[in-house]
């Protein structure tokens, strides 16, 4: 999906780049189904244009994205959507502690948010109380059952683990 609104995008800026005086390449339709389906249906694709110069107008009751940017920015835009710019996954740095005893028994204190489920999550978890109650009404093989319980594995972006010694002394690394 990314990969198409990066291409629709670049295909967008070269007919500007290369035809600067045409005004049909200058105006995008909202309800463009192309548009609206593989672009702007893509997180932070609206936000690029407008940082490089679209604005949202209307036009004979019509919504236009029109290009009132510079034509200088655009050589710069393609570039950027030319580069291989996959955001790697955030790693924390592991910061081993050796924790005293007291230390070690305190509480963690997280952040609010951390318990926050977002619209995702939400989905996810009615989506597998669904198959929950599915699995429930039908006959399965053991090898089904294996499988269903993996789909059921939730994965964590973080933890953080804490080895006691004998001397009650901690040793405490975020992963």
């Amino acid at each position: 999906m990314r990969e198409g609104a990066i291409t629709i995008l670049k295909k967008y800026l070269d007919n500007i780049s290369k035809n600067p005086t045409e005004e049909k390449f200058r105006k995008i339709k909202k309800t463009n189904k192309a548009f609206t389906s593989k672009v702007a249906s893509q997180k932070g694709t609206i936000d690029f244009l407008e940082a490089i110069g679209w604005i949202e107008t209307d036009l004979d009751g019509e919504e236009y994205y029109i290009y009132a940017g510079d034509d200088s920015a655009i050589n710069g835009a393609i570039q950027a959507l030319s580069e291989e710019n996959d955001v790697p996954r955030p790693t924390l740095f592991r910061n081993p502690k050796h924790l005293t005893p007291t230390e070690g028994l305190q509480r963690i204190n997280l952040p609010t948010d951390f318990f926050k489920l977002t619209t995702d999550e939400i989905k996810a978890i009615a989506k597998d109380a669904n198959l929950q109650s599915q699995h429930n009404q039908m006959l399965m093989t053991s090898a089904m059952r294996e499988n269903a319980a993996m789909k059921e594995k939730r994965q964590y972006s973080y933890c953080l683990i804490r080895i006691r010694f004998p001397d009650s002394s901690f040793l405490e690394v975020k992963y």
